[in-house]
């Protein structure tokens, strides 16, 4: 069963978030967290799926959770939802990696697809065979994109490429 974390720091919409996301409760689980340092801890612990957060929070706004998220999670897809987000915000939010802004107030039918887009996106995976790593790699750096890649040889060997918006970071 797949988990997406929701985060915002107003009780009653994470409950009429959560209680719209009960249709899907066949397709994935949600989790809850009031602020970017509950996410965290929730994320450490937990193995998530997606996140939806808010911008506006106490502690550790949503901007500094997605900010950690793309360091320490950069294959994991986020959702930024805000009252407040201005193209400049917009912008550091799809450099950060983040899969879509929706301006608050949200339309929950619209959220809920984009949960369930997102979801489908973060888990199609695949192999790719008989294409060299740095011509794979020059492609990324060129699209800028965000991703793990996963190396496996023929033999025992198994490695990890972490791409933040084409640029190698781990």
């Amino acid at each position: 069963m797949q988990i997406v974390l929701v985060v915002d720091e107003e009780k009653t919409l994470l409950m009429i978030m959560t209680g719209r996301f009960e249709d899907y409760k066949d397709r994935f689980s949600v989790y809850t967290a009031g602020n970017g340092k509950e996410a965290v801890k929730v994320l450490e612990a937990e193995e998530i799926d997606l996140v939806v957060t808010d911008l506006k929070m106490p502690e550790m706004d949503g901007i500094e959770l997605i900010a950690y998220i793309s360091n320490k999670f950069p294959s994991l897809p986020t959702i930024a939802v805000s009252a407040y987000c201005t193209p400049e915000i917009q912008k550091k939010l799809k450099g950060l990696g983040a899969l879509r802004v929706m301006d608050k107030p949200v339309d929950l039918d619209l959220l809920a697809q984009s949960v369930l887009n997102g979801l489908e996106q973060a888990h199609k995976g695949g192999s790719l065979n008989c294409v060299s790593l740095s011509s794979f790699l020059q492609i990324i750096e060129m699209e800028e994109k965000s991703c793990r890649i996963d190396v496996h040889t023929n033999g025992q060997q198994r490695g990890s490429f972490f791409l933040v918006q084409g640029e190698l970071h781990d």
